[in-house]
């Protein structure tokens, strides 16, 4: 965007130097010619600075800071005649017309570098949203998976804590169940010396039952 903005304030000084040497022969107010040409070399300085700011920026890739800087110096290169028209158009209309026409060379040759360097932006700007594309579907995968992971370990702790919980229990129940039936020679296995293991315990003492660890 800053490229295109730059592009487009130089387009307009070339424009207004065309506007400023067509108020000098027709001998338009003097005062508007003046602040007028002011505003062009205010322009191009400022374009200027902006390149120069970008080449400086450590976020360029080592293509794209050659493009600004060739960019640059074909800046410089169309400012000299662009200045000698805003100065000699005063005084001397048809030097000036002179000055133009290498502007207008110098102004061709730059205005093809500013082209190049958009189009090398604009291949870098996709570039770049391809790789953060890319980048966020590669995290929401690997957060999927963990996703996935995490609920698969949770099933698999709960439902095996469930049965070290459930198996000495039932074992129980089956013991109390066959001594109802008057089988009294069952003994009770305890795997778990937990809560759990201790209320089997309990159990079997009062059920006068042996315990087998």
């Amino acid at each position: 965007q800053d490229s295109s903005k730059m592009l487009n304030d130089i387009a307009s000084v070339h424009s207004n130097l065309y506007k400023i040497l067509n108020w000098v022969t027709t001998q338009y107010d003097a005062k508007k010619r003046e602040d007028l040409s002011k505003q062009q070399v205010l322009k191009m300085a400022e374009v200027v600075e902006q390149i120069k700011k970008s080449i400086g920026s450590k976020d360029l890739e080592p293509e794209e800071k050659k493009a600004f800087q060739v960019t640059l110096e074909h800046l410089l290169e169309y400012q000299k005649p662009a200045l000698g028209v805003i100065d000699i158009a005063a005084a001397d209309a048809n030097t000036a017309i002179m000055f133009i026409s290498t502007a207008d060379e110098k102004y061709q040759i730059l205005n093809k570098s500013f082209s190049e360097l958009l189009v090398l932006e604009n291949k870098l700007s996709r570039f770049r949203y391809d790789v953060a594309v890319q980048s966020y579907n590669t995290t929401r995968m690997i957060f999927l998976i963990v996703v996935v992971i995490a609920v698969v370990l949770s099933f698999v702790i709960s439902l095996c804590v469930t049965r070290m919980v459930l198996k000495p229990v039932q074992k129980t129940i089956q013991v109390v169940q066959q001594l109802a039936e008057g089988d009294l020679t069952r003994k009770i296995d305890v795997d778990s010396h937990d809560e759990i293991g201790e209320l089997v315990q309990s159990l079997a003492q009062i059920l006068g039952v042996d315990i087998a660890f």
